[in-house]
């Protein structure tokens, strides 16, 4: 059920596991982790990595599929990237998900994330498109996703609030 991805030598996605908690608390201490994000609090705290990790744990178990990876760089985990199976998990279209600690951001590493996690996606699952909304105050992230060969879909005017703002998402998708 648990798949480990190999992007190069020293970055690959593995399992998300407990022992990178303090590493997800690290990453979540940026306060653009929480502005670029919907459901991500902040301040982050130990409590919401381990509150997390368990309901990621839970849905694989019950579900018998990975949705979750970290992005590990030299054995530490510098963000992660995931499927929502927001439309259930048999639909043949799902969300992804994504950050990346600031340390990492503005060297290419994201967009080979999203590269190797994609060919692995339509190898490996029933999926045959996957999509990503970014916030359009985010234009590092959607630089991340045109050069992994998603297309831009279109703009979501005022499709989410946060912090008692209306927020519009750029939506971007690939076909298998």
């Amino acid at each position: 059920m648990y798949h480990k991805i190999k992007i190069d030598d020293a970055l690959f996605l593995d399992r998300l596991r407990y022992r990178y908690a303090l590493d997800i608390v690290d990453g979540m201490k940026d306060v653009k982790v929480y502005e670029n994000t919907l459901n991500i609090p902040f301040p982050y705290f130990i409590s919401d990595a381990i509150r997390y990790i368990d309901s990621i744990v839970s849905f694989e178990n019950k579900n018998g599929i990975q949705k979750e990876w970290a992005i590990v760089s030299n054995g530490i985990m510098i963000g992660a990237i995931g499927i929502h199976f927001n439309k259930g998990i048999e639909n043949h279209v799902s969300e992804i998900g994504y950050w990346l600690h600031k340390n990492y951001r503005g060297k290419g590493i994201m967009t080979r994330v999203l590269k190797e996690f994609t060919s692995f996606i339509f190898k490996t699952y029933k999926l045959s498109k996957l999509r990503a909304t970014v916030f359009n105050h985010n234009p590092g992230s959607m630089r991340a996703l045109e050069k992994a060969c998603f297309k831009s879909e279109g703009t979501l005017i005022k499709e989410y609030q946060k912090d008692s703002k209306l927020i519009d998402g750029k939506v971007y998708g690939i076909c298998k």
